[in-house]
């Protein structure tokens, strides 16, 4: 029985591609900031007394927090929470529109893990959960570390939830006798 809320944001481990391409942009602006000098801004900022403070921003800067962003967001951006009710999906937490989908796990049809290779390698994955409502995949707990895990947990709680089912209904079958 799953007490409390569970939260899982993404791994980090998802965002290794664009970590490569976030320090080949800290390589790159250092270069271009050298071979192109005239894309710093320098100038004096403020003097208090005696001392003067002096600005230097290479423009370059700017395309490795770019980077640093697209390495970021996807990570913040969404939320999975399974509680004692069932399983949710936030995304868009960072966006102007957000999208909340919640299954409960009576409702829960099928529990599956999509891997690649390499997400096989680094132990992360989606698990997708589909609802007997709509007959399809409804909501996917993309980029999470330790995916078999999670729908193991899923799993053995649905399963719970469905053996109490049954014998309350044998129960009340018992007593209706």
């Amino acid at each position: 029985m799953i007490d409390g809320k569970i939260t899982i944001r993404r791994a980090w481990r998802s965002q290794i591609p664009k970590l490569v391409i976030y320090f080949a942009l800290c390589v790159a602006s250092i270069i271009l900031s050298r071979k192109f000098p005239g894309t710093i801004i320098h100038g004096k900022l403020f003097s208090i007394g005696s001392i003067t403070i002096w600005l230097r921003f290479p423009l370059f800067t700017l395309l490795p927090l770019w980077g640093l962003l697209n390495v970021i967001y996807p990570i913040y951006d969404a939320l999975f929470t399974i509680d004692g009710n069932g399983v949710e999906m936030r995304k868009g937490i960072l966006s102007l529109r957000q999208n909340i989908i919640r299954v409960r796990y009576e409702d829960i049809r099928v529990i599956e893990v999509q891997q690649t290779l390499l997400e096989r390698i680094l132990n992360i994955g989606a698990v997708e959960v589909g609802s007997a409502a709509t007959g399809k995949i409804e909501i996917v707990f993309d980029r999470i570390s330790s995916p078999h895990e999670l729908q193991r947990a899923i799993q053995a709680e649905k399963d719970a939830r469905l053996k109490r089912a049954r014998q309350k209904s044998s129960a009340a079958m018992t007593a209706a006798r």
